[in-house]
């Protein structure tokens, strides 16, 4: 922004990509975590490392993943998945693994309002509600 400079930060037809639903820019600057689907209708969580390294960590033929933000030590990807409310909130390494369910059902539009952790992670803001026009906060969010 201090440029002033528009720059093509990732380019999704580029690397087979049909569609970006959601993105999340890692605690450190240097990941982005998407959530897209690939020319062959796949679903997938892909990171990306400039200048061009981008890596597959999870796909599905099912619902939108919707990438929400990374934990605070960029270790692992919280994620939604579009579809009928509840969304289960997920989790996953930034270098793939097993998905984790967190056990939180998310209200709302996932799609649209995404999550929001407090620096140091331990606490989460989500809407909630129906239909989802309330933001819930949850203290101790996060293990230590």
């Amino acid at each position: 922004m201090a440029t002033g400079s528009d720059t093509v930060l990732f380019d999704a037809a580029a690397h087979g990509l049909e569609r970006i639903f959601s993105f999340a820019l890692s605690p450190d600057g240097r990941a982005l975590a998407m959530g897209g689907s690939m020319k062959d209708s796949r679903r997938a969580i892909f990171v990306f490392t400039p200048p061009g390294g981008l890596w597959e960590i999870h796909s599905g033929s099912g619902r939108p993943f919707m990438v929400q933000p990374w934990t605070p030590d960029a270790q692992q990807i919280l994620f939604t998945i579009a579809g009928p409310q509840p969304h289960p909130l997920m989790r996953i390494g930034a270098t793939g693994g097993t998905p984790i369910d967190m056990g939180l059902p998310i209200y709302g539009w996932t799609q649209v309002n995404w999550l929001s952790l407090n620096p140091d992670g331990t606490r989460v803001a989500c809407t909630a509600g129906e239909p989802g026009a309330e933001v819930w906060m949850m203290n101790n969010f996060l293990p230590r």
